[in-house]
């Protein structure tokens, strides 16, 4: 029985271990990577920078594809790394945007205004510009 046990044990391993090799695989995630930077002065206390990659590719569904919430950053600006799953398999026509958000304890405080278009497979470091909201 402890055999049997041992030997079901090892085929679980085995077939982990061979999931995370293909998790990093060639279609595995890539690393999105770049910079958020505002445009002007920062508030006060930041307590947060959200990054997200969006697929626009249907306009009236858009679908998040990676996103990472920077809390309480030290300063500005902040380095941000979105892991984007299968991002080989993702089409070559479609619309992908990336958007930032910075919020401070009183909410959202500045957002980027322009699309920051993102074209799978493209490994060069993105800077996002944030302007700030009117209050």
């Amino acid at each position: 029985m402890k055999r049997m046990f041992n030997s079901l044990a090892a085929a679980a391993l085995a077939l982990t271990l061979s999931a995370c090799a293909s998790w990093w695989g060639p279609s595995g995630p890539m690393l999105l990577q770049g910079q958020v930077r505002l445009n002007g002065p920062p508030p006060a206390e930041v307590v947060a920078v959200e990054v997200r990659l969006i697929d626009r590719g249907e306009p009236r569904m858009p679908v998040t594809l990676a996103e990472q919430t920077l809390v309480h950053p030290r300063s500005l600006p902040v380095t941000f790394s979105l892991p984007v799953i299968d991002a080989r398999r993702l089409p070559a026509n479609g619309v992908y945007v990336l958007e930032a958000r910075l919020y401070d304890s009183q909410g959202e405080r500045a957002r980027t205004q322009e699309d920051v278009r993102w074209r799978p497979g493209d490994q060069q470091a993105v800077e996002l510009l944030l302007t700030a909201k009117p209050r």
